[in-house]
């Protein structure tokens, strides 16, 4: 068993090491995610119908499109460009955590990924565990519309008010634990990135990266120890949503990574 005490003592002595380097690396990340909130915002927020309430109705129809098109394509390519400058920086965690060689510069560190022709292989990696994450969430959504559909004909059929609250309430638990237990299948993509590392230095592809991380993280007791080492930081993701991300590029980002690079680094070696 992974002792998370040990583990989160580790990452913040090496964090401690060089904390002027680790704050660079979760920067940049950070901030292009900063970058496609706001672009999320001002998509969903924008009242384009008041811009062109002087034009031409199918002339305002088609700049309003153009608006919301270009908004869209920022949020995609800065959310693709976090995407590649996350998989570095994971990669220079679990090299931190191992004491392998990394760069010393944070700007080769953050850029790793672009090295090689790697970025290629990343994008094949999102479309794997794009259609996995499609999959798993489909399959939620089918078992919760079940239950749904159950629970409508029992209050139906029930046609008493207080069975019917009791259902309700049944649901919402069923509902809660599906999506908790759809949650700790997506946690397979969250090892992506440190098993692509080790796939990419044995020369193997992106099949046997996701396999790699699949099987791992589909161990009960792998899935358990992350789920529960994830809810160990949900005091500090509270702090730093109330800090407005301020306390993750200060200090948390670094720290919470370096934790699960760790995590990955021991749950293999206990494989092997």
């Amino acid at each position: 068993m992974v002792n998370r005490k040990q583990l989160k003592e580790r990452a913040r002595d090496l964090i401690s090491q060089d904390r002027g380097y680790y704050f660079k690396l979760t920067l940049l990340p950070a901030l292009l995610q900063f970058m496609v909130i706001v672009a999320v915002v001002l998509l969903l927020s924008a009242d384009i119908s008041s811009l062109f309430s002087d034009m031409n109705p199918l002339k305002a129809m088609q700049l309003a499109y153009s608006l919301l098109a270009t908004l869209l394509s920022i949020s995609v390519f800065f959310s693709l460009i976090k995407i590649w400058f996350d998989f570095s920086m994971k990669m220079m965690m679990l090299r931190s955590y191992r004491k392998d060689k990394k760069p010393k510069k944070v700007s080769k560190a953050i850029t790793y990924v672009f090295t090689d022709s790697k970025w290629l292989y990343v994008i094949g990696l999102l479309i794997v565990t794009g259609i996995y994450t499609n999959i798993v969430n489909w399959i939620t959504e089918l078992f919760v519309d079940l239950v749904a559909t159950i629970m409508s004909f029992g209050r139906i059929a029930a046609n008493n008010q207080t069975l019917s609250v009791i259902l309700v309430v049944v649901y919402i638990l069923i509902a809660v634990i599906l999506n908790i237990i759809s949650v700790l299948f997506l946690n397979v993509n969250e090892q992506i990135a440190y098993a692509y590392l080790d796939s990419y230095d044995i020369g193997e592809g992106v099949f046997y990266t996701f396999k790699k991380a699949f099987v791992l993280m589909t161990k009960k007791e792998n899935m358990l120890q992350f789920f529960y080492l994830q809810l160990s930081f949900l005091g500090w993701y509270i702090l730093n949503t109330l800090t407005l991300g301020i306390l993750g590029i200060c200090w948390f980002n670094a720290y919470a990574e370096m934790t699960y690079a760790g995590f990955y680094d021991e749950i293999t070696k206990k494989e092997d």
